[in-house]
């Protein structure tokens, strides 16, 4: 009989300890995966920031680049740019981020050209791909045609109408040049008194850009009343409609 109960007090026990292994090796399980849950966690966060502060760096980037541009459509708009012109310059939209490129070595300049105002990140922040010069300046223009009765120290307009007198001093007609090409830019103002050319003046300007003139006075040809025009071109081009502008007799208005 004593033999029968320590035998089933070693079978017991056995027991037991068998149910004890087991459970000690599913907690240590348990809290092997608990630690590579943490882990993953904490590298699916910090990969999430990495691609937030990359996304917020190119959205800064693309703000930045579009607010030069903005300023540089207002200053040409004050130049007088046609606004045609500036429509060829209008930035494209961001629909993707360029891929990363290497920075050019220090004193070299990109030489690829581009059709937009778009910045492309370098490898270094905010660093911004060159915009060729010929690729935004365009095509010789002029704008603003006005007559006028005289010019500034800029060659600017001063006092523009349309109406003159037989008494007056001169006419000017007046632009604002934009592109110009030294040396291989012509232009050309024809006048004429009811719609017969009466005179012609050629300039080759000197200047890329700003205000240019021509003008008559009663030397050239006598400021008779009636309806008188202006054009300009450029290389042989028309720019733009004619000017008209009328002269009236001085006597006549008192």
């Amino acid at each position: 009989m004593r033999f029968l109960m320590l035998g089933f007090i070693v079978t017991v026990l056995a027991a037991c300890s068998g149910s004890s292994s087991v459970e000690q090796t599913l907690v240590a399980e348990n809290q092997a995966l608990n630690t590579q849950i943490v882990d993953m966690r904490s590298t699916a966060t910090v990969d999430a920031d990495r691609l937030l502060i990359t996304q917020e760096f190119v959205l800064t980037e693309i703000g930045n680049v579009d607010g030069q541009n903005r300023a540089l459509i207002a200053t040409l708009v004050e130049r007088g740019t046609p606004t045609q012109a500036i429509g060829d310059i209008t930035p494209l939209a961001a629909t993707s981020v360029p891929p990363t490129q290497p920075a050019p070595p220090s004193g070299q300049l990109a030489t690829e050209e581009v059709t937009s105002l778009d910045a492309n990140v370098q490898g270094t922040p905010a660093a911004v791909t060159p915009v060729s010069t010929a690729t935004v300046a365009g095509p010789p223009r002029l704008a603003n045609i006005v007559t006028a009765e005289g010019v500034d120290d800029n060659d600017c307009a001063v006092n523009p109408t349309s109406t003159f007198s037989t008494v007056s001093e001169a006419i000017y007609v007046v632009a604002v040049a934009a592109s110009l090409q030294p040396g291989a830019t012509t232009i050309t103002s024809r006048w004429r008194q009811e719609g017969a050319e009466v005179v012609t003046f050629e300039f080759s300007p000197d200047f890329t850009e700003g205000c240019l003139w021509f003008f008559i006075d009663q030397t050239d040809i006598p400021f008779t009343p009636g309806n008188w025009s202006v054009e300009l071109e450029i290389n042989g081009g028309l720019v733009g409609a004619p000017v008209p502008f009328t002269i009236v007799d001085a006597a006549a208005t008192g």
